[in-house]
């Protein structure tokens, strides 16, 4: 493979990359909104989720029933 063709797809792949990255972050900051705490109430008991913003690329988030005094699901999410 000719040094020439080597560069061209060295600069393609970093474009991409770019553009990758640049995607990633834009969505994070669309989505800057979830970040709280969210309560449902339903006869089954109150639904909560919260959600953190852990770094510039991921959101971490709980969510859990209580019913009376009880905790009755509770899971972690993540969204990279």
């Amino acid at each position: 493979m000719k040094t020439g063709t080597k560069i061209i797809i060295a600069i393609a792949g970093f474009i991409v990359f770019c553009a990758w990255i640049t995607n990633q972050i834009d969505g994070i900051k669309k989505a800057k909104w979830l970040i709280r705490t969210w309560e449902n109430k339903t006869p089954e008991g109150s639904i909560y989720e919260t959600w953190n913003k852990t770094n510039n690329t991921e959101f971490a988030g709980k969510s859990y029933i209580v019913k009376e005094k009880d905790t009755i699901v509770f899971e972690n999410i993540q969204r990279v």
